[in-house]
């Protein structure tokens, strides 16, 4: 999964807020600050900012549900991922994941 190596990038340099998994799905979701929106459209990195409204279905922290997980854990400070830095990430590795995936980026 894609997702996977640009949250370890993320980790390592300190930007990643929490993430959550779903291994049934393959995807990721990323808690954003409200104006991801600004970052994340025109980019064709596979990311998608849902609007406020939208429910994402979350597990306990401490476990997961459903085939849903914490990657990446929430820990009570209220960090969030910059989406500069997630667009960033996305941009950079799309090119390595997609060649190890057999196909294209963008595809």
């Amino acid at each position: 999964m894609c997702s996977v190596d640009a949250m370890h990038a993320l980790r390592r340099a300190g930007g990643n807020g929490p993430v959550l998994a779903d291994s049934e799905a393959g995807l990721a979701w990323w808690l954003t600050p409200v104006d991801a929106v600004e970052y994340v459209v025109g980019t064709s990195q596979g990311l998608t900012v849902q609007p406020p409204s939208w429910k994402l279905l979350c597990p306990p922290v401490e476990y997961g549900y459903g085939g849903r997980c914490w990657m990446e854990k929430p820990d009570g400070t209220g960090k969030l991922t910059a989406p500069a830095a997630l667009v960033a990430e996305f941009r950079s590795s799309s090119t390595a994941c997609a060649a190890r995936q057999g196909r294209l980026p963008g595809r």
